[in-house]
C-alpha cells in the first residue's frame, strides 16, 4: 500500500522509475523498436574481418614454415659467402700468377678476416693437381660438420654450376 492508501498494480513501476525499468521486474508491454545495423557498417567490417582472418591464416603458415626459411636462408648465404670467396681467390691469382696455399693468404690484402659457415665453422679449401677441371676446391662440410657427408656443400657443384 503507498501512503495514499493507493496498491500499485503488480506490472506497474514504482513511482519515480521509469516505464520499463529493472525494478518493476518486467518489460513494459511496448518494446522498443529493433535497431537495424547500418549497410556501411557491415561493408566496412566484413571484408576487415576477411583480411584478419586470412592474415592470421598467413602468419601461423609463416611460423610453421621457420625451420624451412632458415635452412634456406643458411644455404643463400653460403652460396653468397663462396661467390665472394672465388672472387677474392680469382683477384689473388691476378695479383701473384698462383692460387693462394691457404685461404689465411687472403687476410689482410683481400678480406679483413676469413668468414666462418652459418654453423662457425670456416670453409675448406684446397688446391687441386693442375690439368684438373677446377684450380681448387671449396666447400662448407654442412650442418653435420663431417667432410664427404650428403649436407656438404661444394662450390664447384653447387655453386658455380647454379649461377652459370
Amino acid at each position: 500500500m503507498t501512503p495514499a492508501g493507493n496498491t500499485i498494480p503488480p506490472h506497474a513501476s514504482p513511482p519515480g522509475a521509469p516505464a520499463d525499468s529493472f525494478l518493476s521486474g518486467h518489460r513494459s508491454p511496448t518494446p522498443s523498436p529493433r535497431r537495424r545495423i547500418p549497410l556501411w557498417i557491415l561493408l566496412v567490417l566484413l571484408p576487415l574481418a576477411l583480411v584478419a582472418i586470412l592474415a592470421i591464416g598467413y602468419a601461423g603458415l609463416a611460423f610453421l614454415n621457420i625451420g624451412f626459411s632458415n635452412a634456406s636462408a643458411r644455404r643463400a648465404s653460403i652460396l653468397a659467402t663462396m661467390k665472394a670467396i672465388d672472387s677474392m681467390l680469382k683477384t689473388y691469382h691476378l695479383d701473384h700468377g698462383a692460387y693462394p696455399p691457404s685461404l689465411s693468404a687472403l687476410v689482410p690484402k683481400y678480406v679483413q678476416r676469413i668468414p666462418s659457415d652459418p654453423w662457425t665453422r670456416p670453409y675448406g679449401y684446397a688446391l687441386l693437381p693442375k690439368g684438373g677441371p677446377h684450380p681448387y676446391m671449396l666447400y662448407s662440410t654442412g650442418p653435420s660438420g663431417e667432410l664427404g657427408s650428403a649436407d656438404n656443400i661444394d662450390y664447384w657443384t653447387d655453386v658455380h654450376t647454379k649461377s652459370h
